[in-house]
């Protein structure tokens, strides 16, 4: 760059700067490489194996307070037909007299009794009638 005819910035073909000077050294370069792709290392994992899950249905006599259905066992199916008769679908399934419905022995099949024989069958309560 010039100003007024004399060289105020940059280098003149024979490699002067301004005013005389030398011309700067020469700037290092610097080389970029590319970093690696990191690589994927397995790792060995155990999955824990949990104990077996043993599952009780809890047996009656049949025409037992629960066995709705009258086929020997208490189980969420009998508590599922207790719900539907207290709602009023009457299902056939429901072979026992209302009595066996009527786990609390309250004098009526109803929601309860229904949430009575589903506990039953989960062993949250030991026995129906519950005490």
């Amino acid at each position: 760059m010039y100003d007024s005819g004399v060289l105020i910035f940059g280098i003149e073909p024979d490699g002067t700067g301004p005013s005389g000077t030398s011309p700067p050294a020469s700037t290092p370069v610097v080389t970029l490489q590319p970093t690696p792709e990191p690589t994927a290392t397995p790792i060995q994992t155990t999955v824990p194996t949990s104990p077996p899950q043993t599952t009780i249905v809890p047996t009656q006599v049949p025409g037992d307070l629960g066995d709705v259905n009258e086929d020997g066992t208490v189980d969420i199916i009998d508590a599922l037909l207790v719900a539907q008769v207290y709602v009023g679908l009457e299902p056939r399934a429901f072979t026992a007299s209302r009595t066996t419905g009527d786990v609390n022995e309250d004098g009526n099949v109803d929601i309860v009794d229904a949430l009575l024989i589903a506990q039953f069958y989960v062993g949250i309560i030991s026995r129906l009638p519950p005490a």
